[in-house]
């Protein structure tokens, strides 16, 4: 490669736009004609380091059609911005950008139940390794109803009927509906 480069106020010169790879021979010849001496090399230059991401946790959404799951994946940058791509359903969702925290890990958060896929990490133009999965996320056990003691009201247009719902959690708060 032959490029006309100038040098900046201190003479420094900058071989900008390269891309990762082993760089030999390198030389520069002024305006008279005179050659420098050759930096035999070679001189490397990397990728960025690519993400090795891992499952680390899920967490269930808490209520029915609830959007407030999560999907925890490690081994990234403390602290740093990603693009993540995933398939819910099999289906692939839009690319969302997430930061990881301070100890590597990110959080995929809002996530409503559904069977997770093909979660990656992008940074920089590198892409992590795929996890697979599936990584199920359920909604709570919806409960359970099972007809009791029904018991006819004692009079005519009286009000003091009944019927017994049983098979439920003991003192817990239902909403009940019926017509």
């Amino acid at each position: 490669h032959s490029a006309s480069k100038t040098t900046d106020a201190s003479g420094t010169l900058l071989i900008d736009n390269l891309s990762a790879d082993s760089y030999t021979n390198i030389q520069v010849t002024n305006a008279a004609s005179c050659s420098s001496n050759t930096i035999a090399g070679p001189v490397s230059l990397s990728d960025p380091a690519t993400a090795t991401i891992a499952h680390l946790t899920s967490v269930n959404p808490s209520t029915c059609s609830g959007t407030n799951g999560s999907i925890v994946i490690s081994g990234l940058e403390n602290s740093t911005e990603y693009s993540v791509d995933y398939k819910k359903n099999t289906v692939a969702e839009a690319t969302a950008t997430i930061s990881s925290d301070g100890t590597g890990n990110m959080t995929i958060g809002s996530l409503p139940a559904g069977s997770y896929t093909d979660i990656k990490v992008t940074r920089l133009g590198c892409v992590s390794n795929t996890l697979s999965g599936p990584y199920v996320l359920s909604d709570p056990a919806s409960p359970v109803i099972v007809l009791g003691t029904q018991t006819n009201p004692s009079m005519c247009s009286g009000t003091d009927g009944s019927i017994q719902l049983t098979g439920l959690a003991a003192t817990t708060s239902y909403t009940l509906d019926y017509t």
